[in-house]
């Protein structure tokens, strides 16, 4: 499975759990086609590191999905982690999630200790090991 898979099964299982807050879970276009694209995408708004899903209802949520098992460029990760500190420096949170679980653990038991969770001070400590890659 690939992330756009896992994002895809994460939102179909949202909509199916709950319909009544269809328009509360949406996705961000933060990926370009071509250098043309990303000129024009960022003249748009677009943002480096704006999380995969975002989640509204009484608190902004950011939402990064990685697939469990998958490397990441640490510079990347350090990128999606800036912007999730920024959500949270003005009142938002900001999760990493591996799987469908992980997100209903979030919203329906707000279980942060999930393993398929992880928290900007979790993923601070695998970036502060010094690799080039993260594994998730």
């Amino acid at each position: 499975m690939n992330e756009k898979q896992l994002q895809q099964k994460i939102v179909m299982s949202f909509s199916q759990q709950r319909p009544q807050e269809k328009g509360l879970l949406w996705s961000t276009r933060n990926q370009t086609f071509s250098a043309k694209d990303g000129m024009t995408q960022k003249g748009l708004g677009m943002v480096a590191g704006v999380s995969d899903l975002i989640y509204f209802k009484e608190t902004f949520c950011g939402l990064e999905v990685k697939v469990k098992g998958t490397r990441h460029s640490a510079k990347h990760i350090k990128q999606q982690l800036e912007w999730g500190k920024k959500i949270t420096e003005n009142g938002g949170i900001w999760f990493i999630i591996t799987s469908v679980e992980g997100l209903w653990a979030l919203l329906e038991f707000e279980n942060i200790s999930h393993p398929d969770v992880f928290t900007i001070t979790e993923v601070e400590t695998l970036l502060s090991k010094g690799t080039k890659t993260i594994l998730f």
